[in-house]
């Protein structure tokens, strides 16, 4: 899950490893998805080490325990399975936002100069993400400060961050995992697992649902991006 929204995304400012909190509809939406989560059987909860990212988990659990609470049946499968107890929020590092260096806490348009002149041309956000290594590349020639990463480490953790994940569902006997991370660096674990489908939607909205399937051999990736679940 992308994280809620913040009042640097309100503002057009960058975050990357830097942080703001969450605006209200923000912790609405996150809520939201806790309710909308509360019928399913999650056994492990992780977020990035962002302020905003263990915010929404945080009141994602909450608001799903609440849920659950509600229904005699469910409250009671939950406690009785260990399940409900069992679901604490990891922050992980490995699960940031794309750092940005010096352009963090300054405006998008800024970093946007900067990747146009990186790559001779100004790139519409669909062309952006067709080229989503040389882009993070082209960001990390520019940074002033020499401190923003490039693909291949943006990578590397992502990757690394998923093969624990699901080493640790395997010892839980499998099920869901919920994870809340940042636009790019879902976009980034998709392009991983396979680039064709991180081409769509252009845009990862806040509080929208990326799905990652393994059936202990392949890596599949489901809906992109998804806010069905606010139809649930």
């Amino acid at each position: 899950m992308r994280h809620g929204m913040t009042v640097h995304n309100r503002q057009g400012v960058i975050q990357g490893w830097g942080d703001s909190p969450l605006a209200p509809e923000g912790r609405d939406v996150a809520r939201r998805l806790g309710r909308a989560m509360a019928s399913l059987d999650v056994r492990r909860a992780w977020s990035s080490d962002a302020g905003r990212a263990k915010e929404t988990l945080r009141l994602l659990l909450d608001a799903r325990a609440e849920a659950m609470s509600c229904s005699r049946e469910g409250a009671h499968t939950e406690v009785r399975s260990g399940r409900l107890r069992a679901l604490v929020a990891h922050a992980d590092p490995r699960l940031r936002e794309w750092g940005y260096g010096g352009f963090e806490g300054g405006p998008a348009a800024e970093l946007n100069r900067a990747i146009e002149r990186q790559m001779g041309a100004a790139l519409s956000r669909r062309q952006m993400n067709e080229r989503l290594p040389q882009v993070a590349d082209a960001i990390a020639a520019a940074d002033p400060a020499a401190r923003a990463e490039r693909f291949d480490a943006i990578a590397g953790r992502l990757t690394a961050f998923l093969d624990d994940a699901l080493a640790d569902l395997a010892t839980a006997g499998g099920g869901l995992g919920v994870a809340v991370t940042h636009a790019l660096a879902i976009r980034s674990l998709v392009w991983c697992i396979d680039p064709s489908r991180a081409l769509e939607p252009d845009k990862y909205g806040n509080g929208s649902v990326t799905a990652v399937g393994f059936d202990g051999t392949r890596l599949t990736v489901g809906p992109v991006a998804s806010m069905a679940w606010r139809q649930a």
